[in-house]
């Protein structure tokens, strides 16, 4: 039995040890797992894609839209109500394509991110005759 005093020739356990060893542990892994978090949320930046109608230039609410590296499709994200959304990505150079039925899909390539920074891009999407 582990003792820190001695009171009248009877050892005193130790109270609260092992919870405090718990309390220290998950301090620690508290601390490390929001550090990772933040770290990793420093070293991102973000695209954000309007996607419009070329000839009415009204906004397309619910487009998909596909973001690639080196030709690899990294993630999809689809438009809101305003024909807006963001992908948060690593820093990098990148290709965003808009797709909505019933229109000519439009892919703009050499879209740079930056840690930390935002890049804005619109993609206007053709909806004549000429559908491919």
């Amino acid at each position: 039995m582990e003792t820190n005093a001695t009171y009248s020739g009877t050892p005193v356990p130790i109270q609260g040890h092992k919870l405090l060893t718990e309390f220290i542990l998950f301090f620690f892994f508290f601390f490390f797992l929001t550090h990772f978090n933040y770290a990793q949320k420093d070293s991102l930046g973000a695209i954000r894609v309007i996607v419009s109608d070329k000839e009415t230039k009204e906004m397309i609410p619910f487009a998909n839209v596909v973001f690639f590296k080196k030709g690899k499709q990294i993630a999809v994200k689809t438009t809101d109500f305003n024909g807006e959304c963001t992908a948060q990505l690593p820093a990098g150079v990148y290709s965003v394509k808009g797709v909505y039925v019933g229109y000519q899909s439009m892919e703009v390539t050499d879209v740079k991110v930056q840690k930390g920074r935002t890049s804005y891009i619109s993609l206007r999407l053709d909806g004549g005759d000429g559908l491919k």
